[in-house]
């Protein structure tokens, strides 16, 4: 299955050797769709212009989770829907193996990338803000939902993984068979990573809490 291309090369290509590109009623213009699945054949061949409801009806049918959530973005889905195609995307790289959180090493490099270039959603911005009060302002945070919260933490009591459930919590049973992630050096407290300003070594949790971007001394161009 092909992956959402979001480089306009292909549309000039298809300007080029076919033709203009059609508009919808309302004006927007169709979408580019590569008809093998593979973004990285622009032949003017394996071009078709669609709808961008047909484009993602084609990556729907296709079970291509990823792109449908890049074309949904686009046509404005609701945060429920963009949600559960986030929700499936991950679920399918499970399946195939490729889930960043199935290798702990790659899950820590990406992490640690995260917070050196500052885009960690841990991470505060001198004005106090972070992605998780933009998600808050734009109404796209889970937390938002309060019903549909409470139906989740139901479920999960019901079917006895709710981590209040006592003895039955996965982590209490973790630490005994000594599987926790806390004995493991992927911990964020044992990830040791920099201060994009003033270079200072530390660990991931203390960097968070003690020394974020409007604290360090040598911040002299905060990030935006």
């Amino acid at each position: 299955m092909c992956t959402y291309c979001s480089t306009n090369k292909y549309r000039k290509i298809y300007e080029n050797h076919i033709g203009s590109i059609p508009k919808e009623a309302n004006g927007r213009t169709y979408e580019i769709h590569h008809i093998d699945g593979n973004h990285y054949n622009n032949d003017p061949s394996n071009l078709q212009a669609v709808t961008i409801q047909e484009h993602y009806n084609v990556h729907y049918a296709q079970k291509d989770w990823y792109a449908c959530l890049k074309i949904g973005a686009k046509m404005k889905l609701s945060p429920d829907e963009l949600s559960e195609l986030a929700k499936k995307n991950a679920q399918k790289k499970v399946e195939n193996g490729t889930h960043p959180f199935l290798n702990k090493e790659t899950a820590r490099k990406n992490n640690q990338k995260r917070v050196e270039n500052g885009t960690h959603h841990f991470l505060s911005r001198p004005d106090g803000t972070n992605i998780s009060t933009d998600r808050i302002a734009a109404g796209t945070h889970n937390w938002l939902d309060g019903e549909k919260t409470r139906q989740q933490n139901l479920k999960r009591i019901n079917d006895g993984i709710h981590q209040f459930l006592g003895d039955k919590n996965p982590a209490k049973i973790a630490s005994k068979n000594g599987t926790h992630h806390f004995f493991g050096d992927n911990h964020p407290a044992k990830i040791k990573c920099s201060c994009i300003w003033c270079k200072k070594e530390t660990k991931f949790t203390a960097l968070i809490q003690f020394h974020s971007y409007e604290k360090c001394n040598e911040n002299s161009n905060p990030p935006v």
